[in-house]
């Protein structure tokens, strides 16, 4: 309605704690009641943004009076060794209403360092590097988390921030040697490796994209294209002219593929340089991170995710992932981002595996049974033992030839190596095989198949994750 939240059950509750309960814990009724209030005030100033011209931050700012006494109530009665941690909250509540709370939020935080124990110092210097990058002073942000490892060598969660700030302004090699070094210096840290291995496939990834670049016929695109630009208008763009035979291109393709080519070389070597161990030996520090922390889901989830990205044809390994998940959900079960890959995993073994495998004429059902019997909770396990029809008559409605693809996928008898295919037809699978590889086939429409993608055992497993633990399963919790 636009109207300041008036929480009369919320502040009822709330004054009979407070005659209830200990003293030393009123400091706390306050500090929840704030946070209620905020939650409170925000849904409120959505209301007001959509009945008025006001801007939504105006709109914020009017309706967090309540918040801000609640807040100056709780540091009032708190101990003095906890005070800090309010003084943080403050901050960023005066964030959150833009710029007009920056300058407040930044004596919030000078107050807090002052107050802070030292061993609890690190807390403050993350949020005091958020702020400035928040506003836009990386520099100033970076100065800090310097600053912070230096004091503060042991906690590794400054090396962390120092990596998710590279990350986020896009300086992806400075990330990764700052994950490399952070490695060196707490090799215990499941987290840290995980970052660490997920950049070096990241890398690894766009060089593959700039060297399929110099390699493929790009002879359809300007010299003024930016390089981010060509690799998804060259990989993702349908072509309907697949040929095994070598083609000659355009002055202008040559000039983008000599670009690509070099920038691949010129990252490789600024690795290489700064880091012997780094993305060129990407299984060696999976190996060394199983190694170190043999017991963290993260690491075995960010080993999984190499091996489910299907555009790197050397790593992609069902079998190996489902392995990787098994592992990540028996050590870690509360890391949400590996029921994010499960479903990934799902997707791919009831959508895009079934069409890829009748393309090319291989038993679905065999293949699944052989390959991806890891995890027997897994729902395509379930469909394999309950209800193998859902695989039966799926086909491919345009094939490369132009033809229908029709064989059994249950039948045993079809296999890869059928000496009785012709020539011809041997020809015309592997320029399937090539057309998929280079994301140049048509499978036509799979909306409808993603949709009724089972996932009913998965969803029973989610009950132990941490609705903030993991960065994709916190972006996909529903708001």
């Amino acid at each position: 309605t636009g109207m300041k939240p008036q929480l009369i059950g919320l502040k009822k509750v709330a004054a009979d704690a407070i005659r209830f309960i200990s003293k030393e814990l009123t400091w706390k009724v306050h500090f929840e009641k704030s946070q209620c209030e905020e939650r409170a005030a925000d849904v409120a100033a959505q209301g007001m943004y959509h009945l008025s011209m006001t801007s939504l931050m105006k709109c914020r700012e009017e309706m967090l009076e309540d918040s801000r006494v609640s807040l100056t109530r709780s540091i009032l009665v708190c101990p003095p060794n906890l005070r800090w941690k309010i003084l943080l909250v403050g901050a960023r509540l005066e964030l959150s209403v833009g710029t007009t709370g920056v300058s407040k939020a930044r004596q919030l935080l000078g107050r807090a360092f002052a107050e802070v124990p030292e061993k609890s110092r690190s807390y403050v210097y993350l949020e005091c590097s958020r702020l400035e990058e928040l506003v836009g002073s990386v520099d100033l942000a970076r100065d800090i988390l310097k600053r912070a490892a230096t004091e503060m060598r042991s906690e590794w969660k400054i090396f962390l921030e120092a990596v998710l700030l590279e990350m986020r302004a896009g300086n992806i090699l400075k990330a990764l040697h700052v994950a490399h070094a952070a490695v060196q210096l707490h090799p215990g840290t499941g987290r840290l490796w995980a970052i660490y291995i997920q950049l070096s496939h990241r890398f690894e990834f766009t060089a593959l994209l700039n060297e399929a670049v110099a390699q493929r016929d790009i002879d359809s695109l300007a010299t003024e294209v930016s390089p981010a630009d060509t690799v998804s208008r060259v990989l993702f763009q349908p072509d309907n002219d697949i040929s095994l035979d070598a083609t000659e291109t355009s002055s202008s393709s040559h000039q983008i593929s000599s670009n690509s080519s070099a920038t691949t070389t010129t990252l490789r070597k600024s690795v290489d340089n700064h880091n012997p161990n780094s993305i060129l030996q990407k299984d060696k520090i999976i190996r060394r991170a199983i190694t170190e922390v043999p017991k963290s889901g993260e690491v075995w989830c960010e080993k999984c995710r190499c091996h489910l990205n299907p555009l790197s044809t050397h790593q992609f390994d069902l079998r190996q992932a489902q392995r990787s998940l098994c592992f990540a959900i028996q050590f870690t079960p509360q890391y949400g981002d590996t029921f994010i890959e499960c479903i990934r995993l799902e997707m791919i073994c009831q959508v895009l595996l079934p069409r890829v495998l009748e393309i090319l004429g291989i038993p679905l059902f065999r293949y699944l049974k052989e390959n991806l019997q890891e995890d027997s909770e897994s729902d395509i396990a379930n469909l394999l033992e309950g209800n193998t029809n859902k695989f039966k008559n799926e086909r491919v409605n345009a094939s490369f030839d132009g033809t229908r693809d029709s064989c059994d996928l249950t039948n045993p008898v079809v296999t890869v190596h059928d000496d009785s295919r012709t020539p011809f037809e041997r020809q015309i699978r592997r320029q399937k095989m090539i057309a998929i590889e280079r994301m140049q086939y048509d499978f036509g429409d799979l909306v409808a198949n993603f949709k009724s993608v089972s996932i009913a055992k998965l969803n029973r497993r989610c009950v132990n994750a941490d609705p903030n633990y993991g960065s994709a399963w916190f972006h996909c919790r529903i708001q």
